[in-house]
């Protein structure tokens, strides 16, 4: 007997919308997680509490434009949440230590600042330059110089 026809018909359908979405995107957000990560175990895990933050509010992945990038901004809140690089202080001020990642530990203090806060905590850059107390154009500047250093780095 299928365990599915003794629930109410929102929570099957709840189930198989959010398995669609596993077997369509789980697998790339594994593959992003691990990279991110570095630790299969905690990509796992992670990828675990984002389909269950997925399952609670599934409508609005299923019935979006585009559900690939509102999984992946999820997946960064995730990651986020559960593995934040550790904050040095340095000069006085707050500055991100780069985690095990073969991009990031290329980067200058300043690229990984600037990398790692709109990519990890999706803060824009009128934010970061605030935050560090820079121009806009510096900060743009610095992300251009993190970019080309991964794009340099991915050519190899």
């Amino acid at each position: 007997m299928d365990l599915k026809f003794n629930q109410p018909q929102s929570t099957v359908n709840n189930y198989n919308a959010t398995y669609a979405l596993y077997q369509r995107y789980g697998s790339l957000l594994l593959g992003y997680i691990t990279e991110v990560l570095k630790d299969a175990n905690l990509a796992e895990q992670c990828l675990i509490e984002v389909f269950k933050q997925v399952q609670a509010k599934v409508g609005e992945y299923v019935y979006a434009d585009n559900p690939w990038l509102k999984l992946q901004r999820l997946t960064r809140n995730v990651i986020c949440s559960h593995h934040k690089p550790a904050v040095t202080k340095e000069n006085g001020s707050d500055s991100w230590t780069a985690a095990a990642n073969k991009y990031t530990g290329l980067m200058s203090a300043e690229q990984q600042q600037v990398f790692c806060g709109i990519h990890y905590q999706q803060k824009n850059l009128d934010m970061l330059a605030t935050e560090l107390n820079k121009t806009q154009e510096h900060i743009r500047q610095l992300l251009r110089e993190a970019l080309i250093i991964i794009r340099n780095e991915q050519k190899r």
